[in-house]
């Protein structure tokens, strides 16, 4: 009895630990939460940030693909006016705090309620990257449809061109016909 309720124990000291610790970044840096000084942009969707330990880091926002030429420079401007000497603060959503190429992979806020991520979207400088989710999916998706009817930044000459192959399949996928099988 003693020995199962010490595994319990342990089990929830594991989880516990898991919880608190699970958007800390490699180096036990925890930056969710903190205000930190945007000092460079990468690309459409990625800038680089100063550091509380002096250092600086490189952010690719989650949920926002920038697109290709010729739009991608309108972008990449479109973020360095938003938030080029500013300070953010970063979100993480889920247990992926970095990308395969070492980057911050966030939401980015400058306000409790302006973030960076969804403003890109909304105002037709990004795609939504639906390979990612994310728990504002839906509301990445609502933006991005109102972005294409208002025409906003990319979308003001229709369906922009290059588009990212990965988003020209999962157009082409939700334009295939769905097969019901028949009962008889």
């Amino acid at each position: 009895m003693w020995q199962i309720a010490g595994i319990a124990l342990l089990v929830a000291i594991a989880a516990t630990s898991y919880l608190s610790h699970r958007n800390r970044l490699p180096g036990a840096r925890a930056l969710a939460g903190e205000r930190m000084m945007v000092t460079g942009i990468l690309s459409g969707d990625a800038f680089t940030i100063h550091t509380a330990d002096g250092g600086s880091d490189a952010v690719q926002l989650l949920g926002a693909i920038a697109p290709e030429p010729p739009h991608a420079a309108e972008s990449q401007r479109y973020l360095a006016d938003r938030v080029i000497g500013r300070e953010v603060v970063l979100q993480f959503d889920g247990t992926q705090s970095r990308t395969s190429d070492g980057r911050i992979l966030a939401l980015a806020y400058l306000t409790e309620s302006e973030c960076i991520n969804l403003a890109l979207v909304r105002d037709g400088h990004a795609f939504v990257d639906r390979r990612v989710q994310t728990y504002l999916q839906s509301q990445f998706a609502q933006t991005e449809a109102e972005a294409r009817k208002r025409a906003r930044g990319m979308w003001k000459d229709g369906d922009p061109d290059p588009m990212p192959a990965w988003r020209r399949e999962w157009l082409g996928a939700l334009k295939r016909p769905t097969t019901v099988e028949s009962n008889r």
